[in-house]
């Protein structure tokens, strides 16, 4: 399989799940939103989402990530990716 088809498989699924949580969010506290809630919602399996993200702190780190380099993004000249290290360290 090629690297493009790969990557553009990994963007929609991640994009699932991404969709996913903030559709639970708007009727879920974060705390009770569970891994099998993301899978449900964004039609993948338990291994597809652990194959992207290691728990929903990870997935919501990414989401801030996204978030904060698109507001770079549009903010600069250049494009700039925001990458925390840690959940703890947003």
């Amino acid at each position: 399989m090629g690297t493009k088809v790969r990557n553009l498989r990994t963007t929609y699924t991640k994009e699932s799940l991404v969709n996913a949580f903030f559709n639970l969010a708007t009727k879920k506290d974060f705390e009770k939103i569970t891994v099998a809630d993301l899978t449900e919602g964004a039609q993948v399996n338990r291994a597809t989402f652990y194959a992207h993200f290691n728990d929903k702190y990870d997935l919501l780190n990414y989401i801030m990530g996204n978030s904060a380099s698109n507001a770079i993004a549009k903010r600069t000249t250049g494009s700039r990716k925001y990458k925390p290290t840690c959940f703890s360290c947003l």
